[in-house]
């Protein structure tokens, strides 16, 4: 889904673009089905290790992704980790006993194990 709405955007942002090429993360008719209307206008080529055609995003997007996560942790005085493990969960639960369940869920996914770990719950939430 997280694909096909960043199609949706590009379309949306640059019309003339016909074509995108994305790593190949499974069936590639997930991300079809999931394009809306604008983004059915392009063309997708999903390639196993398409990083070689799009190096350059890659690398803006994991500066980016390790500049936000340093903003993310900011208002808790943390670094927050990149990836799952016990450094996460560690950080995760330190977040969620002093401010709870939704100030974690500002950086942190409640569909991940380290949430529903932190937060004492199942990954259906029930419990919180």
């Amino acid at each position: 889904m997280g694909h096909a709405r960043a199609l949706e955007n590009l379309v949306e942002k640059v019309p003339e673009c016909k074509e995108a090429v994305a790593d190949k993360f499974g069936d590639e008719r997930l991300i079809l089905n999931a394009l809306m209307k604008k983004g059915k206008k392009i063309r997708l080529k999903q390639r196993v290790r398409a990083e070689s055609d799009v190096a350059a995003a890659s690398i803006i997007a994991r500066s980016e992704f390790v500049r936000r996560l340093s903003f993310l942790g900011d208002p808790f005085g943390v670094k927050l980790p990149k990836g799952a493990g016990e450094a996460a969960d560690k950080i995760a639960s330190e977040i969620f006993a002093a401010h709870g369940a939704e100030k974690l869920a500002t950086v942190a996914k409640r569909h991940f194990k380290n949430f529903s770990k932190a937060a004492g719950c199942g990954p259906d939430l029930k419990d919180l």
